[in-house]
């Protein structure tokens, strides 16, 4: 698979535009709060795959996600503090399947998104003290649990990993001022945003397997704590009902027929300009999800791969 430089950009600008399509249904719903961060999360699974489909940039995958407002929290023995506690597990999980040689693979990698301050004027992104048990979990990985389960997760090696990462949310430079930027970064203290990849880097290496940290599929996983973890949050997901009362929808599943299908975004593309234009606030936010996780899913497109 060829990439070119300029890739990097474009998925960067449909990642903006994202954004600005959330506002736009913020404003339209009422809403007078400036945009947080689960609104960039709820972008990321659903305005952005409808870009990325409609504009194929990269023509031989397909991008869909499934969103949820709230995230699975996971318990464990601080070495710092020497106390039980307990934090987010990530905000959003970041799915890719290929086939190599027929054989089905999945890469993934959690991200923990950060909101930096524009009123600070600074290019370094500080995690403070009320998320250190987070950056913690990402840097050591101690045995865990994922509340409410009393299953232990005993994940290796216990240091950073390409699995478990920040995505810090920060204004753009230079020609890009104005704009939303995405950089993600090794879980670490302090953040030199500018001198970080952004999303679109990290897109193309994370679909090229030089980025993330690939599970194995559920039925040989048993001997891995990292596939296991990350199967826990895939299930926890897509097991979450969603209501839509306003049509009569009470409790019903996420998911449809083939399980990754049913991850792929329902948000079908249109003869449209804009992705605001085919949805409604509603539909992309509930008030009911709990204890699963948002998940931005890649696919590769086998039919299309072949044919290129």
């Amino acid at each position: 698979m060829a990439y070119y430089p300029e890739k990097a950009d474009w998925i960067d600008q449909l990642a903006n535009r994202s954004f600005k399509s959330i506002d736009i249904l913020r404003k339209k719903a009422g809403k007078m709060k400036a945009l947080q961060e689960p609104d960039y999360t709820a972008a990321l699974v659903t305005a952005f795959p409808w870009y990325m489909n409609r504009f194929k940039v990269l023509p031989n995958m397909k991008f869909g996600g499934c969103y949820v407002h709230q995230s699975p929290k996971v318990t464990f023995k601080s070495k710092t503090t020497g106390n039980k506690e307990t934090c987010e597990a990530g905000d959003l999980l970041v799915l890719c399947r290929k086939h190599v040689d027929g054989k089905e693979n999945i890469n993934a990698t959690l991200f923990q998104i950060k909101n930096h301050d524009s009123k600070i004027k600074s290019i370094m992104h500080k995690i403070v003290s009320k998320e250190r048990v987070q950056l913690e979990l990402y840097q050591d990985w101690p045995v865990f649990e994922i509340k409410p389960s009393p299953t232990q997760y005993d994940i290796q090696p216990k240091a950073i990993t390409p699995g478990a990462q920040y995505l810090c949310i920060a204004d753009g430079l230079g020609i890009c001022m104005g704009e939303k930027r995405l950089y993600h970064s090794q879980p670490v203290q302090k953040m030199e945003l500018y001198n970080l990849y952004t999303l679109g880097h990290f897109i193309l290496n994370f679909v090229d397997w030089q980025n993330g940290r690939p599970i194995s599929l559920e039925e040989d996983c048993n001997n891995d704590p990292w596939s296991s973890f990350i199967w826990e949050l895939i299930h926890r997901t897509m097991a979450n009902p969603f209501n839509r009362r306003n049509v009569g929808m009470q409790n019903k599943s996420r998911t449809s027929g083939d399980f990754f299908t049913s991850l792929l975004s329902e948000v079908k593309i249109a003869d449209v300009d804009d992705w605001e234009n085919t949805v409604e606030y509603g539909k992309v936010y509930s008030n009911d999800e709990f204890d699963g996780i948002s998940i931005l899913f890649i696919d590769e497109d086998v039919k299309r791969d072949r044919n290129d």
